[in-house]
C-alpha cells in the first residue's frame, strides 16, 4: 500500500474476498474473475477484425456469488479515482 492504494488493491482479491464473505448475497453463484478491477479491462481485436471491450485477466477465477466481482469493480473505480 505504501506505492499506492490502487496497487494494493489490485493484488487485494483474497482480502476483498475474505471480507465479502459475510455479506448478504443473492446467492446466484458464477464463476468469478476474482482479479475485477479497473485495470483489466481493454479494447481488443477479435478474429473477425471487430473491436471487443473485455476482460484481460483471469489469474485469481474463483467460484462465488456475482455481487462480489460487482462490489470490487465498483471500489477500484474510487480507489483509481
Amino acid at each position: 500500500m505504501s506505492a499506492s492504494p490502487f496497487a494494493f488493491f489490485r493484488g487485494g482479491a483474497a482480502i476483498m474476498a475474505t471480507d465479502l464473505a459475510g455479506t448478504a448475497s443473492t446467492m446466484l453463484r458464477t464463476q468469478l474473475c476474482g482479479d475485477m478491477h479497473l485495470a483489466n479491462f481493454g479494447m481488443y481485436g477479435a478474429p473477425d477484425r471487430t473491436l471487443v471491450f473485455d476482460i484481460n485477466d483471469f489469474d485469481e477465477t474463483l467460484p462465488g456469488p456475482f455481487e462480489w466481482d460487482v462490489k470490487r469493480m465498483a471500489a477500484s473505480f474510487v480507489v483509481a479515482g
